[in-house]
């Protein structure tokens, strides 16, 4: 991941686990309403359900390798945000892909604040 740049919009998955090793450099998790940052050699496992958001962390590059279980076929996904990622497709051509991709994405425009408790 670029500087500071933001990986998947905040959303949730209802059948799979994600997990997350960092590679190198360091990553901004927002996991429900907690914010954590995980340098290299880090592990963060996202259960099913929970809400979920990352990015590299502010002025920092970061490399990830995500797992996915079960997996799901998950190929036209990422076709399909590389495609908006070049300006060619609008991101609401993802949303009648939730069920299919099982990424349920939530409104959470600035996820990098901490929620007020």
């Amino acid at each position: 991941m670029t500087t500071g740049a933001d990986g998947a919009p905040p959303h949730r998955h209802q059948l799979s686990h994600e997990v997350f090793y960092v590679l190198g450099g360091t990553m901004l998790f927002r996991l429900g309403d907690d914010l954590t940052t995980v340098g290299q050699g880090g592990l963060v496992v996202v259960p099913p359900g929970l809400l979920h958001v990352f990015g590299a962390a502010g002025g920092e590059v970061a490399d990830v390798f995500v797992v996915l279980s079960p997996g799901i076929e998950r190929f036209g996904y990422f076709e399909q945000l590389a495609a908006i990622s070049r300006g060619e497709a609008e991101f609401d051509s993802l949303i009648p892909e939730q069920d299919r991709y099982d990424v349920h994405f939530v409104d959470l425009p600035d996820w990098r604040s901490a929620p007020s408790r």
